[in-house]
């Protein structure tokens, strides 16, 4: 005689409740390290250098704390990332996709800049901010190379586990 056994599933409602919960986290987790965190740091370069480093850093936190209460496996997910990455630069069925992905990047940003670039809007400086400032001479340098690893690579990565 076989025996079967039912594993109930999670209702709707339930699922909502915990993706806004995540939702919730995330939203508040980024708002605490961009506005407080920020600030405390010494000053790489600039202010937007030390914004990517604050998300980073808040992504940072929240994959490390989530994925312990979800006990994920993180030898096996980042191999796993490793050999998607992989087969995605040794393929020839993503040259499209990256060819596209390429253009579009170019695209989007000379068009950025045609409608948005002489605008500036205000960073509010915290009253605790931290005056050292590192690397001055390196900003330029720094700021884009914390755009693209944190904002294009790190943050996409760590919002599809949460």
């Amino acid at each position: 005689m076989a025996m079967t056994f039912s594993v109930s599933k999670p209702s709707r409602s339930s699922n909502l409740s915990v993706a806004l919960a995540v939702v919730g986290l995330v939203i508040s987790v980024e708002y605490f390290f961009r506005h407080y965190v920020l600030f405390w740091l010494p000053v790489l370069g600039t202010l937007a250098v030390n914004d990517m480093l604050s998300l980073f850093l808040a992504y940072l936190l929240l994959l490390i704390g989530l994925g312990r209460f979800v006990r994920v496996r993180w030898p096996q997910e980042l191999a796993a990332i490793g050999q998607s990455l992989r087969e995605g630069v040794t393929s020839w069925n993503f040259t499209f996709w990256v060819l596209a992905l390429v253009l579009s990047v170019l695209g989007l940003s000379t068009v950025d800049r045609l409608l948005w670039g002489n605008i500036k809007l205000p960073m509010v400086v915290s009253s605790y901010r931290n005056p050292t400032v590192w690397f001055a001479n390196l900003a330029p340098i720094l700021e884009g190379m914390s755009l693209i690893l944190v904002n294009g690579l790190f943050v996409p990565i760590a919002e599809e586990y949460l």
